[in-house]
């Protein structure tokens, strides 16, 4: 197993928090390497890529800035939650305080079903982003529906007054204020040029949503004609649900437009999630590329003696 572990790159022990070498348990060793080997006895062979001479750029001087969960981050203008009108108005005010930068918790998509995944670093995708931190009354359009959005904006700001972030609730209200919204104003300006940039990804993406709107968000429980993008049946699948892969197409659109009027007053650094959940579109959409039956984690530590199980599907790097 020795040999094979080395054939496969596979680190046979670490280092402990106690400053001991930990040798990884065999019955570990295997489980990785059989993951990655898939019945074969040698890796493919690659060509090693070239190396620089492992100098970078200085950088210009030191700077500080604040570090947010922008979740959290909500005024009273908020919907239940910090949103992104919310982090410019921060950013301003850091800016004329001082600061260079705003370190933000992840932005990463959610599936749109209830019970709502609430954390951010276990999110559907780290490519798009989550639409529940949109400023409603700032989506394009949203003028048009005043009447319509008031009662919604009543009761969406009335969850400021509690301690709790209440998700679920937040996401229903929202997702009631964007589908007016979309029926009012469908195609806004800009929306065109942007999802051509975007590619097939924005639209697996929001096929995904759209299918997980009908069938739950973990895909391996959807239809076999359905679990994997280039499945027998997601074509017809998208055809069906045109309207709603166009929606979250549309809320994606909004969530980029003011995620960049934020960036302008401040320069943000985006927490980076290890991961993404094993039932996300990320998964769905690069699963012939992950390591089947392995989770990311940490070894032990002092606060988690036992280490920890994050449940997140890791990238086969033969695969890569």
């Amino acid at each position: 197993m020795a040999e094979a572990a080395e054939r496969w790159g596979v680190i046979p022990r670490y280092n402990g928090y106690q400053g001991n070498v930990v040798e990884s348990p065999a019955s570990t060793i295997e489980a990785i390497v059989r993951s990655m080997a898939g019945g074969r006895d040698e890796p493919s062979a690659v060509e090693q890529g070239q190396i620089g001479d492992g100098g970078c750029a200085p950088p210009p001087g030191r700077a500080w800035g604040w570090a947010i969960q922008l979740y959290a981050a909500r005024s009273s203008d908020s919907w239940g939650i910090g949103d992104l009108a919310d982090l410019r108005r921060f950013g301003r005010w850091a800016r004329s305080a001082g600061a260079s930068v705003v370190q933000i918790s992840p932005l990463g998509a959610q599936p749109p079903t209830s019970p709502y995944q609430s954390c951010p670093y276990y999110s559907s995708s780290r490519r798009f982003r989550n639409t529940t931190y949109l400023r409603v009354e700032e989506v394009e359009g949203a003028e048009r529906v005043s009447a319509e959005l008031a009662p919604l904006q009543a009761q969406a700001r009335a969850l400021n007054s509690q301690r709790l972030i209440d998700h679920d609730a937040v996401f229903a209200l929202k997702s009631q204020a964007l589908e007016l919204i979309f029926r009012a104003a469908p195609q806004p300006r800009g929306l065109a040029s942007w999802q051509k940039k975007q590619g097939r990804a924005l639209i697996d993406f929001a096929t995904f949503d759209a299918l997980a709107e009908v069938h739950g968000a973990a895909w391996r429980s959807w239809p076999s004609s359905l679990q994997s993008p280039r499945a027998r049946g997601v074509e017809q699948a998208r055809a069906e649900l045109a309207e709603r892969v166009a929606f979250h197409q549309w809320a994606q659109f909004h969530v980029h437009r003011q995620l960049a009027r934020a960036a302008r007053e401040i320069t943000l650094i985006a927490d980076v999630p290890v991961g993404f959940a094993s039932d996300g579109f990320d998964a769905w959409r690069w699963q012939d590329l992950l390591a089947p039956g392995m989770r990311v984690g940490a070894p032990p530590d002092y606060f988690f003696p036992d280490g920890q199980d994050w449940g997140m599907p890791p990238f086969d790097p033969w695969k890569l």
